[in-house]
């Protein structure tokens, strides 16, 4: 097995992994999500990964971080409408900002064209999606984000990232890098509580 292929079957395994506990926490009613955050979280990538296609050198296998997270964040949302339990519609104001942003980066796009930068903003848009629960869990006296998911994201995206950096693809370094910083804080923040 070559390197390349060890490591996209490394992140195709984490992401399964993660997709499926995640859905069935939400089907046996252990977790409760909400679909607000999965929509915008399904717009962000959706965006990313098509805006990343338009560009011109793109393979899925360079970006599988992002075609795995599109994947991921589709089954989540059929599963947290069709099967879930007590499904929450909260919409609060950080929520709309990050969709408008969205929005107006899906505008930009169509108009000028410029896929790397309507890429990279998206990113920006995906760290800043963070914040509340970075917050959340900084003020918190034990964790409520299950440490084994956002391990296997973590996972998820180095594998990513290497396979990116073997693949030479620039724009699809972004996507996995910036997962990885934030996913490195998130795990942090949830070991500090569990230490």
């Amino acid at each position: 097995m070559t390197t390349k292929k060890f490591f996209l079957f490394l992140a195709i395994g984490a992401q399964i992994f993660n997709t499926s506990w995640y859905s069935i926490s939400t089907f046996k009613g252990l977790i409760q999500p909400t679909i607000i955050t999965w929509l915008m979280f399904g717009l962000a990538t959706s965006l990313s990964f098509w805006t990343y296609w338009a560009s011109g050198k793109h393979t899925w296998k360079s970006n599988i971080a992002n075609f795995l997270d599109v994947i991921s964040v589709f089954i989540a949302i059929l599963v947290i409408i069709f099967l879930g339990h007590n499904i929450r519609f909260n919409v609060n104001p950080f929520e709309i900002v990050c969709i408008i942003l969205c929005l107006i980066i899906l505008v930009f796009w169509r108009i000028t064209k410029s896929h790397e930068k309507s890429n990279i903003l998206l990113q920006v848009i995906m760290m800043l999606a963070y914040i509340p629960t970075y917050y959340q869990l900084w003020n918190a006296s034990e964790s409520t984000e299950p440490l084994i998911t956002w391990l296997m994201n973590w996972i998820m995206s180095l594998s990513s990232l290497i396979l990116a950096i073997k693949n030479k693809d620039k724009l699809a370094i972004i996507y996995p890098g910036r997962a990885l910083v934030m996913l490195s804080i998130m795990i942090f923040l949830i070991l500090r509580l569990k230490l």
